[in-house]
């Protein structure tokens, strides 16, 4: 593979791996950024052979893209070797390199390291060691990644067939390793339970290394591996529906930025799903997330009302055609997450959703700019309304009196992304009068108004850009 142009969104996680938009290749690396140079891969030794790669993109920043020139190299020829530098490898865990022949000694080519790398990406497969019954070979170093095959798999389960490897304390030397959880297996265990894996939220791939040293050498594992449908969420039961009451959380997920579809997505989704999509806050310092409907198609829209299927965001039912909408929803202040509940019936299922998340810390603190939303006085406290009609009052309103030395805030957001005015309408106002409202006053805006008004008097404020 030579690089004649790479320019992809350079964006990486905490491991040093391309979380944004990247180009996977067939070892399991991504690839993102700026990159020139040449690469090379080992066809996997099977009757039909190929090689897969797999190109993800986000829906925030765009850039130029790739052209990559691929030439299939005839057995025996020297393969060119990979020039493209990669520190993240170290970061990232990944597989150390075979041994160089000036590492080993004696050397022949039976004891170089085997590279046994393999994609699977269907629903069912079996994947074993090299050589496997018989006795894998030493100095192996073999990946096995398991890409997701459909949308609506959220979880793979792994059967241990057999599994007989060296064993070592710790199993340091000859081991089976899943990644993700960084359980090793070694030795000759018997009966092992299934285990379940679930794929990581920003990821359709769990990956598996096998290790191997020099030294003793045993007939190795075979390992079935079933993709799970319908594992991203819990089909709501007959009990559950008659109460109404249990949720299920079908996903979550507590990073930065993320990516929440529905069942079966871009398929319909599911009958008789109740579920729930949960933004956990990332840091002290969030205080808000913005939620793009990269892609919706729920229930049905009639009057305003949302009919049958839905998405409830703080209280707000979703559905009908959304594509492009933004909202932004501030996290409250006695919880450290927001749910996403996603409800659907027995009848007509649409295309689903596909939400963009970013959580946000620009804005979170309390200047002097924003100082109104913290109340000074002990009767009232700073308020935040993000919804398309609510009503705001002064404390003590039913009493027919406020109370001396109010400093009250109400923080008012846009409730989606088409409004651009608010229209205040007064149903009662009667504050102190004074020259310029420099005594008691309702400011909006930089607008004071004090004094007495006429009962349903309407302020039309264009302030949305």
């Amino acid at each position: 593979m030579d690089f004649i142009r790479f320019s992809l969104e350079q964006g990486r996680d905490k491991n040093g791996l391309c979380n944004k938009d990247y180009l996977h290749l067939p070892d399991g690396d991504r690839l993102c950024g700026d990159i020139t140079g040449r690469k090379s891969f080992i066809f996997p030794q099977t009757l039909n052979s190929s090689i897969t790669l797999f190109f993800s993109s986000d829906g925030y920043r765009e850039s130029p893209g790739f052209d990559i020139l691929i030439s299939q190299i005839p057995c025996g020829s020297p393969a060119p070797s990979p020039i493209i530098p990669d520190p993240y490898s170290s970061r990232r865990g990944l597989l150390r390199p075979p041994p160089t022949s000036q590492s080993l000694s004696p050397v022949s080519e039976q004891s170089e390291a085997k590279l046994c790398n393999k994609l699977i990406n269907n629903q069912l497969a079996v994947i074993t060691s090299p050589n496997y019954p018989s006795d894998y070979p030493p100095y192996s170093r073999c990946s096995y990644i398991i890409h997701r095959s459909s949308p609506d798999i959220c979880q793979v389960k792994l059967q241990f067939l057999n599994l007989d490897l060296e064993k070592t304390s710790d199993c340091r030397t000859d081991y089976l390793q899943i990644e993700q959880t960084n359980e090793k297996y070694c030795g000759r265990q018997w009966l092992l339970p299934d285990k379940i894996l679930r794929f990581p939220y920003n990821s359709d791939n769990l990956r598996l290394n096998f290790i191997s040293d020099g030294q003793t050498n045993r007939p190795g594992f075979e390992i079935r591996v079933t993709q799970i449908r319908n594992s991203c969420f819990r089909p709501v039961s007959e009990e559950d529906q008659r109460d109404q009451k249990v949720n299920n959380v079908c996903d979550s997920s507590n990073t930065m930025k993320g990516v929440f579809r529905s069942g079966n997505y871009p398929a319909p989704y599911p009958a008789n799903v109740n579920c729930i999509y949960r933004i956990e806050k990332y840091s002290r310092s969030v205080c808000r997330v913005t939620i793009m409907f990269s892609d919706f198609s729920v229930g049905t829209w009639e009057r305003r009302v949302c009919v049958n299927d839905h998405l409830s965001i703080d209280g707000k039912r979703y559905c009908g055609y959304r594509r492009g909408e933004v909202i932004t929803i501030d996290f409250p202040a006695d919880q450290s997450h927001i749910d996403l509940t996603f409800k659907t019936d027995s009848t007509d299922h649409y295309g689903g959703f596909r939400i963009d998340y970013q959580q946000e810390t620009a804005n979170c603190g309390y200047s002097s700019i924003n100082r109104r939303l913290i109340s000074t006085g002990e009767s009232c406290t700073g308020q935040i309304f993000y919804r398309t009609s609510f009503q705001i009052s002064t404390p003590g309103i039913d009493s027919g009196s406020y109370e001396d030395n109010l400093d009250c805030g109400y923080l008012v957001r846009k409730a989606s992304y088409d409004v651009c005015a608010l229209e205040v309408k007064f149903n009662l106002f009667d504050l102190e009068e004074s020259p310029n409202c420099v005594k008691d006053h309702l400011e909006i805006e930089g607008i004071k108004v004090c004094g007495k008004l006429p009962s349903d008097s309407v302020i039309l404020m264009i302030i949305y850009l």
